[in-house]
């Protein structure tokens, strides 16, 4: 029960932080830039965690392939961005999906 609650409000502060500075690299930087693409990512990591799943999986859609195209199929971020993705795909049951990544 802890380790839930504690998700949940580990999730809600990531969302809040995520899509501020998502905003303002945006903003900054452009979209394609590293600090924009890994805050987009940390927005749909932070959906999954609340179960918000389905708006995740949209977000995951629109940014790994586009982390994929910036920084390479080895980046770390790459690597964390697809796995997550994919672990979100075999909690909506998506399989072949998952396994596509």
């Amino acid at each position: 029960m802890f380790s839930q609650l504690y998700v949940l409000r580990i999730g809600k502060e990531l969302f809040t932080f995520s899509t501020k500075y998502h905003s303002a690299f945006e903003t900054l930087f452009g979209e394609n830039h590293v600090s924009t693409l890994a805050m987009k990512y940390e927005i749909g990591l932070s959906l999954h965690m609340l179960g918000i799943w389905e708006e995740s999986v949209k977000v995951y859609e629109e940014v790994y392939p586009r982390i994929r195209a910036v920084l390479g199929d080895m980046h770390t971020l790459t690597l964390v961005t697809g796995h997550n993705y994919s672990d979100l795909l075999l909690d909506l049951n998506r399989y072949q999906e998952a396994y596509d990544i």
